[in-house]
């Protein structure tokens, strides 16, 4: 890892980084700004859509019951 690269964490489980304790990443608030198909869509056309949810198909049909917990 060069030093430009950062180690991203997904552990749910908090982590000791010296002598400070960092709490656990939060992920609930992940889909809070693409709720709606409009919100959706509107990112998705912006083009920045990939660079925030690369994990997500570019479908609403199909991406809608994963951000919405369904």
């Amino acid at each position: 890892m060069n030093n430009k690269e950062k180690k991203v964490e997904t552990s749910t489980e908090a982590s000791i980084v010296g002598n400070t304790v960092l709490p656990a990443v939060d992920f609930s608030d992940r889909y809070r700004n693409i709720k709606t198909e409009e919100n959706y869509m509107s990112l998705l056309k912006s083009g920045m859509f990939w660079e925030f949810h690369p994990e997500l198909t570019g479908n609403w049909y199909l991406d809608e019951p994963v951000i919405n917990g369904r």
